[in-house]
């Protein structure tokens, strides 16, 4: 199937489908994209980082690479991953900032990030914004990120006056432009869920 010139693969179900239909030749294709929703598959969720890692290593030479993953919440240790010719991730789930860090050495032909990070508490707020602010004293050289494009939403969750996050979370993350030197642009906007 993919073997006769198809350029373009997008798929949104099952990983083990997905990892099935990628054990094909992927060599013809410019662009994969593959989304993965937790609630219509949660029996995968414990297989969904080997599977992807499986997908994503055979993607060498394909230009765009994408991944969605829409997850109710974080509860996976993403920095098993290996995804090392992912070029655009969307993550519709609440993650820490400090474990974006650490994963994405796992995916270094990164450009585009969509990702929401969440804080339960005005600790951990403040942990992110102290991370964000002092960045250079935690990571003295910068990243060899390629990430070009981040779009960020901050779940403040009622944690502080919306606003007031918004602004300081604002000034803090621009200095991720010294750590991701290729980062060019940040859009990033405030949500409050209330259950």
């Amino acid at each position: 199937m993919m073997g006769h010139g198809l350029k373009r693969f997008s798929y949104v179900g099952s990983i083990i489908t997905a990892s099935q239909l990628c054990k094909q030749p992927l060599r013809t294709l410019d662009t994969l994209n593959l989304v993965w929703v937790e609630e219509e598959y949660p029996e995968e969720t414990d297989d969904f980082i080997p599977l992807a890692n499986e997908i994503f290593n055979k993607t060498d030479g394909i230009e765009h690479v994408r991944c969605e993953i829409r997850a109710a919440d974080y509860d996976r240790d993403m920095v098993g991953i290996d995804w090392p010719y992912l070029t655009h991730l969307s993550m519709d789930f609440i993650m820490p900032f400090k474990e974006l860090l650490r994963m994405l050495p796992k995916v270094p032909n990164l450009v585009c990030l969509d990702m929401t990070i969440g804080y339960c508490s005005n600790s951990e707020f403040a942990e992110t914004i102290e991370l964000l602010t002092n960045i250079k004293q935690h990571y003295p050289e910068p990243s060899s990120s390629k990430i070009t494009t981040l779009s960020i939403a901050v779940d403040h969750d009622e944690v502080c006056e919306q606003s007031s996050c918004q602004k300081s979370f604002n000034k803090a993350i621009e200095n991720l432009k010294w750590y991701w030197p290729q980062l060019k642009d940040i859009d990033s906007m405030s949500m409050l869920f209330t259950f």
